[in-house]
């Protein structure tokens, strides 16, 4: 786990009860509500929680990269060095993507074109953002892929995605984010696809180039053992809340929410790199009509008013927060 100490304490990129609604044959329902996260400047946070809890969303929320007519970002705010870049429009946006932001997805096969060479696809990322032509941009191309430790990089910007393994795709996705220099890049389940061995070596990877580059990182992952590894603040979300956020030593340690203790409880006894199983009981279906706490049904320890009132995420110690009326009462186990 990391114990680093910023240099500068304002966040480069802060949501303030950002919500986020999809659109269904009932209408628009909330998905992601009262989302509240900040990364500052070569932080790296993770976001973690079972599938389905809102994490992926709540990421291509602080991109604006929504499906449109499907999704929308109903309320709240998103400043990046203090602009609310929900008020952006298009072309402001797009020039702020890569250049601010970048995203690498969890599945770098579908993130590339499998009709495009390799070496076409992330020249097109590298002039995004920069004027470089002719061999000042074949010279670019080559020294990202040696950056993401490609090997043989002039043969294989000649080849096809379909042509690489998943560990060599994901390594030219990471190549693409990092072309224009990102101040933040957002990784989400950056190792899923990957077998046990490539993911160790892409953790690595995105160690190094942080360590290099300054970039801050933010990480969605189901998985507790990534959170060790890379992270120095987690948030642990369910049910399209964050019911939970604290630096990593702190969250191991002591954790407070139920939801956060048993998720611990059960990557302590499930191999590395495998999914989350399921905590017994149901996660509230999307849009379903309920009061108070999310996790109440699932919950070994709720009370009365539990299910009658939702908690607010209350301070529970120097940089650690819950969303847990048990915290009111001191009867967290």
């Amino acid at each position: 786990m990391n114990a680093q100490t910023f240099a500068v304490d304002t966040p480069f990129i802060e949501a303030r009860g950002l919500t986020t609604s999809v659109r269904t044959k009932r209408g628009e329902v909330p998905i992601v509500t009262g989302f509240d996260l900040s990364v500052r400047r070569g932080e790296t946070v993770a976001i973690v929680g079972e599938s389905g809890c809102g994490k992926s969303l709540a990421a291509l929320s602080l991109m604006q990269l929504l499906p449109k007519g499907r999704a929308r970002v109903s309320g709240g705010e998103v400043r990046l060095d203090g602009r609310d870049i929900l008020t952006l429009k298009a072309r402001e946006l797009n020039a702020l993507r890569g250049r601010e932001i970048a995203l690498i997805s969890q599945d770098p096969m579908s993130a590339l074109n499998p009709v495009i060479s390799i070496g076409a696809q992330l020249r097109e990322a590298i002039t995004a953002h920069s004027d470089l032509k002719g061999e000042a941009l074949h010279a670019r191309a080559i020294e990202l892929m040696r950056l993401v430790q490609i090997p043989d990089p002039e043969a294989r910007l000649r080849e096809y995605p379909h042509r690489l393994s998943g560990g060599m795709c994901q390594r030219v996705s990471i190549a693409m984010a990092i072309a224009s220099q990102p101040r933040l890049l957002i990784a989400d389940e950056p190792t899923t696809a990957l077998d046990v061995t490539i993911q160790a070596q892409v953790l690595q990877l995105l160690q190094r180039l942080k360590r290099e580059t300054g970039m801050a990182l933010l990480i969605i992952t189901h998985d507790f053992g990534v959170v060790a590894e890379m992270a120095d603040r987690v948030a642990v979300m369910y049910a399209g809340r964050i019911v939970e956020e604290g630096p990593v030593r702190e969250i191991f340690r002591n954790p407070r929410h139920p939801y956060t203790q048993g998720l611990l409880a059960l990557t302590r006894h499930h191999p590395r790199g495998m999914r989350l199983p399921e905590i017994a009981g149901l996660v509230p279906a999307y849009g379903e009509a309920r009061t108070g706490c999310a996790f109440a049904d699932r919950c070994p320890q709720a009370r009365a008013i539990c299910r009658q009132l939702t908690p607010e995420r209350r301070s529970v110690g120097p940089l650690h927060d819950t969303a847990c009326w048990l915290t009111e009462t001191g009867e967290v186990a």
